[in-house]
């Protein structure tokens, strides 16, 4: 047995005198294993602690990476309404120089004084300027900080652009403990006449109705889609629709009825305004062409015609360039898709006329281009005529009634009443002027826009603009910028 062991214990460790090596093979190869588990926990410390680096690395940097874009966040925020400030300072100085009429020459030194001199008056005893006052250098009048609340403010400054107009500049500014941001817009403005047709997108004589979801719209200012009526009893009923910019009246007592309908701007009474005087004289010369009752009409172009009294002509499809004038009396129809390049102007029967007997309808689809863009051709009357833009139809003593897929019309629409219904979608680049007592009526689904920025504000051929010795700011929507 011994023997046996022994020579176990010699294969295992050649020396058979030793049996008890056995037990050492055994607890070496135990502290062999224990070696083996400590160096792979150290490995595993290093590990842990390699991620633990990582994820407080990854940590800081998203906590940097939302300190920074919330950063960026409230930087947009003061922009963003550091613009508002400066277009509600804006939308105010407009508002507040529009009302404005002042004395002096057509100078723009002049109207400079005599501005300087009304804002002061205007501004300076309100608590809104905390004290500060409006200035004036000569060259710039200055109105101070007016706070709007929550830190945001605007300033303003009028100065000269140019010969013949002046420069609105409004500086809106936003506010926190750790800075402020700004934003600069600006608006040129000319010297008009004090009630000038202009500031309304329909200017009346008569009574304005509106009826049945017609929405007048103004295409750069709200003030583009106004109403003013001239009317002494009822000056202005609507019963449905959407008036971008104010309802004013003249009389003191005309009567105001816009149940049911919403109103962007402001209700006026007893507002001071110059009617607009309309004269087609200026057209009559270029209508050389001759149509009557042996005139086919109910196809082809027309090119500076005139249409003799009593001819009562009915047009078809038809084409009209240059000047298109309208003896009395007539009644005259265009029963579809009629196309102009240039102005529709009628003789005035004059005082007690019979409307019946003066009438001119167009039923579907008709588009107005300005005089501006007839084709340059050998006809030297087209030349002269390009320079007369601003018209689109002049039409005293003259009822007109649109029906139907009204477009564009480049132009002032003045006739002695207007009559336009039936889903009329377009834009009207001038005003609508009513004559006389008939006064104007929008009618069944209509939306129109008002652009009074085409052709200025000074006289159009055929329209010259009412006005007095005072005078009032008309701003220049196409001049319009942001620094």
């Amino acid at each position: 047995m011994f023997q046996q062991e022994c020579n176990f214990s010699v294969v295992c460790f050649k020396d058979a005198t030793k049996p008890i090596s056995h037990y050492h093979w055994r607890t070496n190869t135990v502290m062999t294993t224990r070696k083996h588990r400590t160096s792979r926990s150290g490995f595993i410390s290093i590990i842990a602690l390699l991620m633990l680096f990582v994820i407080v690395s990854l940590s800081l940097s998203i906590a940097a990476t939302t300190d920074m874009e919330l950063q960026q966040v409230k930087n947009t925020k003061l922009i963003f309404e550091a613009q508002l400030a400066a277009e509600s300072g804006m939308e105010y100085s407009v508002r507040l120089l529009k009302s404005i009429e002042f004395t002096g020459g057509a100078s723009i030194s002049s109207a400079m004084d005599s501005m300087a001199a009304a804002l002061s008056d205007e501004l300076n005893d309100l608590t809104l300027l905390h004290g500060e006052q409006v200035s004036y250098d000569g060259n710039t009048v200055s109105i101070p900080l007016i706070s709007l609340g929550d830190g945001k403010s605007f300033r303003a400054e009028l100065s000269a652009a140019s010969a013949t107009e002046l420069q609105l500049r409004i500086f809106g500014q936003s506010s926190t403990p750790n800075g402020t941001v700004g934003r600069t817009i600006s608006l040129n403005a000319e010297l008009g006449a004090s009630g000038g047709f202009r500031e309304y997108g329909v200017y009346s004589n008569g009574p304005i109705t509106i009826e049945r979801g017609f929405e007048l719209w103004g295409a750069n200012f709200p003030e583009e889609g106004s109403l003013m009526s001239t009317a002494s009893v009822m000056a202005i009923s609507i019963d449905n629709g959407y008036i971008d910019g104010d309802v004013s009246t003249t009389a003191p007592d005309a009567s105001i009825d816009i149940d049911g309908v919403t109103v962007n701007g402001h209700i006026l009474s007893e507002v001071d305004s110059v009617a607009p005087v309309i004269d087609g004289s200026v057209f009559e010369s270029y209508a050389n062409n001759i149509v009557d009752g042996n005139t086919n009409t109910s196809s082809g172009t027309f090119t500076n015609v005139r249409i003799a009294a009593g001819t009562n002509p009915s047009f078809g499809d038809v084409t009209i360039k240059g000047v298109m004038y309208i003896e009395a009396p007539n009644r005259v129809a265009f029963t579809n898709n009629v196309d102009i390049t240039g102005v529709i102007v009628s003789e005035d029967p004059g005082a007690g006329a019979d409307a019946n007997d003066h009438y001119i309808y167009f039923n579907n689809n008709l588009s107005v281009n300005g005089m501006e863009e007839l084709p340059d051709t050998t006809d030297s009357n087209f030349d002269q005529l390009r320079t007369m833009a601003g018209s689109a139809f002049i039409l005293p003593g003259f009822t007109l009634e649109f029906k139907n897929n009204f477009s564009t019309v480049s132009g002032h629409i003045a006739a002695e009443q207007i009559i336009a219904k039936n889903n009329l979608e377009g834009t009207i680049y001038g005003s609508f002027i009513v004559l006389g007592d008939g006064g104007l009526t929008l009618k069944n689904n209509g939306n129109l826009t008002i652009d009074n920025s085409k052709y200025g504000g000074g006289t159009t051929a055929g329209v010259i603009p009412g006005g007095t010795a005072l005078k009032k700011l008309s701003f220049v929507p196409g001049s319009y910028t942001e620094d």
